[in-house]
């Protein structure tokens, strides 16, 4: 019997890996609050609950 190569791939460094941090730039405070409103219109859509329904914190760069 021939030996067979075995057809393995090596997903390490393809790997994505999920985080709980999104890093969102926006021009303006109102450009976010818009972002995020629509982040979490799709999130909903799918059926996904969020963790928490208070506003993540905002900072200014």
């Amino acid at each position: 019997m021939p030996l067979q190569e075995e057809n393995r791939r090596d997903d390490t460094a393809e790997e994505m890996r999920l985080t709980d941090v999104v890093l969102l730039k926006a021009e303006s405070v109102a450009d976010k609050v818009g972002w995020l409103e629509k982040l979490r219109n799709v999130v909903e859509s799918k059926g996904a609950q969020l963790k928490g329904q208070s506003a993540p914190p905002m900072r200014s760069w």
